[in-house]
């Protein structure tokens, strides 16, 4: 059963970034493979989980960078506070690296929040990138001064010029093209999730966008006045809706099997697996141990996360198998869910 999971940890990475490949191609960065479908793009949560798992393929990661520097007027800082605040992603010094270049490029203040830094929690310098064999890589030649910075060592970064355009008519990058008609502000997440689900509460939507709900309470109140958005009660709950279809028919092109997903959930799904997988202690624990440790992350933490994310196959406690065939039971799952995910 170790060796199981040591087999699984290279193709579960190559899936990850098969799916972030396909993601950030919809989004204009060339690469290979097909362009993501079915779902919206949740770029702060894209960008969040992409600093963890592009540490192994540096053509995306500075391909991400790029696209930052081409598109920072997009990305929504608080936003992409809220969900960090209440998701804790791994690697924000990566996020607060390519903040402190972007900043120091576009000259915006509103990069200053990610770019700070306790230098007294991080000891040593380590590498940014690794090899496939999870292998720090090399650096030669000249490092990236803004990196070092934040004591992480690569090459200097060097523009290459493979960001096209972002904003291309599909639903995928619908919230990004709302941003760009109506501004970086929590009006683009409501009309988007009433576009996807139909109607809403305050509660839910905030919930679901990572935003405060007061913040969507005043906003949905302030909207309905236009008439566009109406509102019912039943019960206690309040939900809005759009008080007809035209709204959909002119912002969603076809809106068969477009479906609302949670990213931040699924990716920090994802995430948990991901650290228990590549923890440098996994070599110490025998097969039990291993088991018992999977069996904790999933109760406590995994589950939640995909079983609130949107997605049809969620996980069972009462089906999780005892002792280790846990093991090879969660691999086929989670090949499962990647395999939903990218139909």
């Amino acid at each position: 059963m170790k060796k199981y999971l040591e087999n699984y940890k290279q193709k579960y990475k190559q899936q990850l970034l098969n799916l972030l490949w396909k993601q950030w191609n919809s989004l204009g960065i060339s690469g290979y493979g097909e362009k993501w479908s079915n779902s919206v793009i949740d770029l702060e949560a894209l960008l969040l989980f992409s600093s963890t798992v592009s540490r192994y393929d540096p053509r995306l990661f500075d391909g991400i960078i790029e696209w930052v520097y081409k598109y920072e007027n997009l990305i929504n800082i608080q936003r992409l506070n809220n969900i960090q605040n209440i998701k804790n992603f791994p690697n924000t010094r990566i996020i607060s690296a390519i903040a402190f270049k972007v900043k120091n490029s576009v000259n915006t203040l509103k990069w200053d929040k990610l770019t700070k830094f306790d230098e007294d929690k991080v000891t040593e310098s380590e590498n940014l990138f690794f090899l496939p064999d999870n292998k720090p890589l090399p650096v030669l030649g000249e490092k990236d001064k803004a990196f070092l910075k934040y004591k992480l060592i690569r090459n200097k970064y060097i523009h290459q010029d493979v960001v096209k355009d972002a904003l291309a008519v599909n639903n995928e990058n619908l919230i990004l093209r709302l941003r760009s008609f109506l501004g970086l502000n929590s009006r683009c997440e409501i009309i988007l999730y009433l576009l996807i689900n139909n109607q809403g509460s305050p509660r839910e939507i905030a919930r679901e966008c990572y935003y405060y709900p007061a913040t969507i309470s005043k906003t949905l109140n302030e909207m309905s006045l236009s008439s566009f958005i109406v509102s019912e009660v039943k019960g206690r709950k309040k939900s809005y809706s759009f008080s007809n279809d035209e709204w959909v028919n002119l912002l969603i092109s076809g809106n068969d099997g477009l479906r609302w997903i949670n990213w931040s959930n699924i990716f920090k799904f994802f995430e948990i697996f991901w650290t228990f997988l590549f923890s440098e202690h996994l070599n110490s624990y025998n097969e039990e141990q291993l088991s018992s440790v999977l069996r904790r992350l999933i109760l406590e933490k995994m589950i939640s996360e995909i079983n609130n994310s949107g997605l049809d196959d969620k996980i069972h406690k009462r089906l999780l198998p005892l002792g280790i065939d846990l093991i090879p039971y969660f691999i086929e799952k989670m090949k499962k869910i990647i395999s939903c995910l990218c139909l």
